[in-house]
């Protein structure tokens, strides 16, 4: 494993990993990048890729039940907090796109499904767009790049992480939620986002029409009712627009974090798509 692994979030993410894993870490010409693989090594491959200030431990409660019928390559976006380089993600032109494709290369991996959440949409409907052949099914999860960040709503969420208290983030990870997420995930959520470097922060560019339609893959979209980062409607109506055969659900009572918000039906829409 890296000697990295050191590090105590990260450390304790991984103590609590529910399945048997290899830690391996992938050179790309754009950054060396750490993923953490599970599953037979003959089921189908999924890539996971999570949000902003997260890493491949945010899909914990994913990661055993997709483990029995997949090959789970859960990615440390480069410059979050995870094991990457920290390197921020180029937010223009094709070099997230080449960098998701040398990932894959470096992992010997042909087409696969993906699945991205947040700032891992976007990641993922780059690479989606860029290198359509590579991509089997595609999951986008309250997904950024397809409309733009609520402003007035976002804004309102930062007085609660400005001053880098641990409490003002406990605040503002709970209020990307509606349920109560449980402590000890609750703690581990924030120690992970509080570990990302400010100057490696990256808020997904909306991206062009003929960019959107030029994604092939079956798709199933995922989104929250009450998501405060993503207004539902605006996002909803332009995934329509874009991508008129692809499967829409609009999770109730949820928020922007849906992973953590609404594990069990997410997982449930999740595995049935990815399964069909």
């Amino acid at each position: 494993m890296p000697a990295t692994l050191a590090d105590d979030v990260y450390a304790y993410g991984l103590s609590r990993y529910p399945v048997p894993y290899d830690s391996l870490m992938v050179d790309t010409p754009l950054a060396r990048t750490h993923v953490l693989i599970s599953g037979p090594t003959d089921a189908p491959p999924v890539l996971l890729i999570h949000g902003a200030g997260m890493n491949a431990l945010a899909w914990i409660n994913q990661i055993e039940p997709l483990s029995r019928h997949f090959r789970v390559v859960a990615v440390d976006l480069p410059g979050q907090s995870g094991l990457s380089d920290p390197v921020r993600l180029p937010m223009t032109g094709s070099g997230v796109a080449d960098w998701m494709a040398a990932l894959c290369d470096g992992l010997g991996l042909g087409a696969v499904s993906v699945c991205g959440g947040s700032l891992g949409g976007w990641v993922a409907l780059k690479f989606a767009s860029a290198y359509p052949d590579r991509i089997d099914k595609l999951i986008l999860v309250a997904p950024g790049g397809v409309v733009n960040v609520n402003w007035p709503k976002f804004i309102g969420l930062l007085p609660a992480v400005v001053t880098r208290r641990t409490d003002s983030y406990r605040r503002f990870v709970q209020m990307l939620s509606v349920r109560e997420i449980a402590g000890d995930v609750l703690d581990f959520l924030v120690r992970m986002i509080m570990n990302t470097p400010v100057t490696k922060a990256v808020i997904p560019l909306v991206l062009d029409e003929r960019v959107l339609k030029h994604v092939r893959a079956p798709m199933l979209i995922v989104l929250a009712d009450r998501d405060l980062v993503f207004p539902l409607q605006p996002l909803k109506s332009r995934a329509e627009q874009c991508w008129p055969e692809a499967r829409i659900v609009t999770i109730k009572d949820c928020g922007h974090m849906i992973p953590h918000d609404r594990p069990d039906v997410f997982l449930r829409e999740i595995t049935e798509f990815l399964c069909a």
